[in-house]
């Protein structure tokens, strides 16, 4: 049972953008894989480890096959807003 069908009045992330700041490592790779199984298109963040988070994004193309996942690296302030935008439209757009 998944969170989301323990608590239906969530609503679904099939299909939707969701973008994990620190997403390669921790919580937030946890965090990647859980939507990941529940159908999200995945935009994974990450600040400084490029090899590990291409690691990191290549187990979760073997885990999930078929599923939209992108990396991107967030140079700027998480909170200034323009990053994090632009990485979820980017993958948003992705094919």
């Amino acid at each position: 049972m998944t969170a989301q069908s323990a608590q239906p009045w969530l609503g679904t992330v099939q299909g939707r953008v969701a973008l994990v700041t620190g997403g390669t490592r921790g919580i937030g790779a946890a965090i990647c894989r859980q939507l990941a199984a529940d159908g999200a298109v995945i935009a994974v963040g990450y600040w400084h480890g490029h090899e590990s988070a291409e690691k990191f994004a290549a187990s979760m193309a073997a885990e999930y096959p078929g599923r939209r996942i992108t990396l991107h690296e967030i140079t700027a302030p998480v909170l200034d807003g323009e990053a994090p935008a632009a990485a979820a439209k980017k993958t948003a757009a992705a094919k």
